[in-house]
């Protein structure tokens, strides 16, 4: 027997077709016809909510003449469905859709919710019974007469049944909803859409509005997400439950971000259907890659439209991340948009005024710290004029968006953030280093030069190994930055770090000779300052083989060529230990 072929569907109509599933007693061979139609004018069916289990399609049945095959658990459900008297129509995704035809399946997904409207009633197959199953699915079999006969206070007697149904019923309850159908994305949007429908589990059946209710009955308090798939099972739940007030797209992939789906573009498009807002803003596309659909859907929740992706940059999320991301959406998307200086996403995220301007990214920085950080001028400028941003917000280094920007040399920013009148310009961070310290060990005189124009900076400071500004530019050879610490008259020539070291030891340590001119044209510096190892400048620069630094310091006449330090060496017989000949004949010279 030949494999059944599709016919193609009119795709400029709501098209469908319905399975004809032809009487038949159990563990029969299933006969079925494959019927096209209009949803409008279809004829009475019903709709099948299950799940795939394996995609293999291991099982066969007949469609026309032809051999189908199908997955085990379709199979499975069509078995129980089948009518031993008379045939019934059906409409089950997997048999009909063309899975193959990308359009097709995009079209016939645009229509499920309509789908599921229409039909007479929804089968939800949550696959085959066990005897635990079978036990509470019995109970609330008789459950349902209550429901059926009772008016009024139904609710208070059923719990007093349920309380003493046979022992297990508890247990048995927890093993359905464990079943897979309550993870898969797709059955949202069936069981959201059903008017009626009927729970089946193996041979044994009830109804949706009655399965919904039994948990609670039970006292089981199923996980959230379980929770929020029997809230919308038809019936009172569907009626009592958040369904009835809010189910926007955002809600739903919130309550709905931990189901399942083969596809991972589905989590989204199974829900456009059912949404109050989205579904007919975003339309189910599968040409369209995933993060393509998660940049889309981003769109869509902060904006409410598409945004052209060559002016508008979302993060690349993965799936698990987008979701994850969802309680601070709008957050997150400001902070990477402030981090890489896309203006224009910033001024229409601020635009929307659902943004936390302070809002702290795992690192603890703030969109104004991320820009700072990055010298994006333009964002700093749009994040400063709302007036509401904090100034300064610190990380958990204790570092500010001004720390930042001075770190970073971004001396546009910087200016930005002065001139609101409101930064902590001596703030230390946890090695007790102001902005001044790294400014002047990093270079950055423009940056020096603006902190000390505010005259309100501690130009002295010392970090926790004792080093000043004045210490960490000299150590680091920065010629212009000593300069401009020299002019203000507040630095403190001698001051010694933990180690004893001198600006003068440290820039003859590291051999800058004009540094070291600087400083020795200064008549208050000691030349000749021990360190807390009883080194001198002269030692450090004969260690290092300085010879024009040692030139220098020999030339002030001041310097004590014979001085030891506290292992004995003087710097004479240092350069001669290391060999350095100039060196030697230089302190040689000194000492005739």
């Amino acid at each position: 027997m030949a494999s059944y072929k599709y016919q193609p569907l009119n795709l400029d109509r709501p098209s469908i077709r319905l399975l004809k599933l032809l009487e038949g007693n159990f563990g029969d061979d299933i006969q079925c016809e494959l019927i096209d139609g209009w949803i409008e004018e279809s004829i009475p069916y019903d709709a099948l909510s299950y799940t795939w289990g394996s995609t293999e399609r291991a099982a066969t049945i007949t469609v026309d003449g032809s051999i189908m095959g199908v997955t085990v658990n379709a199979y499975e459900a069509l078995q129980q469905i089948r009518s031993k008297d008379e045939s019934r129509y059906l409409w089950i995704d997997a048999i009909c859709i063309d899975q193959e035809n990308l359009q097709e399946r995009g079209h016939q997904v645009q229509q499920m919710g309509l789908i599921y409207q229409k039909a007479e009633r929804v089968f939800i197959w949550l696959g085959q019974g066990t005897k635990e199953t079978d036990l509470v699915m019995d109970s609330m079999k008789s459950l349902h007469d209550i429901f059926i006969k009772k008016e009024g206070g139904w609710r208070e007697l059923a719990r007093f049944r349920m309380s003493v149904c046979p022992a297990g019923c508890y247990e048995g309850m927890e093993l359905i909803l464990s079943r897979p159908w309550f993870r898969r994305i797709w059955v949202l949007q069936e069981i959201a859409n059903a008017r009626v429908a009927t729970v089946l589990c193996g041979r044994k059946s009830i109804s949706a509005s009655t399965f919904a209710q039994v948990p609670g009955l039970l006292g089981l308090q199923p996980d959230p997400h379980c929770q929020a798939v029997l809230d919308i099972m038809p019936g009172l739940s569907r009626q009592t439950s958040w369904w009835k007030e809010k189910r926007d797209l955002y809600t739903l992939l919130k309550k709905f971000r931990e189901s399942e789906a083969t596809d991972e573009r589905d989590i989204v498009y199974a829900l456009l259907g059912i949404s109050s807002d989205a579904c007919k803003v975003l339309l189910p596309n599968y040409e369209k890659p995933l993060l393509q659909v998660i940049r889309d859907t981003t769109s869509f929740l902060l904006f409410h439209i598409y945004l052209d992706s060559s002016l508008y940059i979302f993060p690349n999320w993965t799936l698990p991340e987008f979701l994850q991301s969802l309680d601070s959406l709008g957050n997150i998307v400001l902070r990477n948009a402030s981090m890489d200086g896309q203006e224009i996403m910033v001024k229409r995220l601020l635009d929307t005024g659902q943004v936390e301007l302070d809002f702290k990214d795992q690192e603890g920085r703030t969109p104004l710290s991320s820009a700072a950080r990055n010298g994006h001028e333009a964002v700093v400028k749009l994040l400063l004029a709302t007036r509401q941003v904090e100034v300064n917000s610190k990380d958990p280094s204790g570092r500010t968006p001004l720390w930042w920007a001075a770190w970073n040399n971004h001396e546009a920013v910087l200016k930005l953030l002065l001139d609101t009148g409101q930064v902590e310009l001596n703030l230390k961070d946890q090695e007790g280093r102001t902005l001044l310290w790294w400014a002047a060990r990093s270079g950055h005189e423009a940056v020096v030069k603006l902190l000390l124009a505010t005259g309100q900076v501690e130009v002295d400071s010392k970090e926790i190994s004792g080093q000043t500004p004045l210490s960490s530019a000299a150590w680091n050879g920065h010629e212009a930055i000593v300069k401009l610490l020299l002019a203000t008259g507040q630095v403190e020539l001698n001051s010694k770090d933990t180690s004893g070291r001198t600006p003068l030891s440290w820039a003859a340590r590291s051999g800058h000779e004009a540094v070291v001119k600087l400083l020795l044209a200064i008549s208050q510096v000691e030349v000749d300052s021990k360190d807390r190892g009883g080194r001198t400048p002269l030692w450090w620069a004969t260690w290092n083989r300085h010879e024009a630094v040692v030139k220098l310091l020999l030339a002030t006449g001041q310097v004590k060529v014979d001085s030891k330090e506290i292992s004995g060496q003087t710097p004479l017989s240092l350069a001669a230990e290391n060999g350095h000949k100039a060196i030697v004949k230089l302190l040689r010279e000194h000492t005739s």
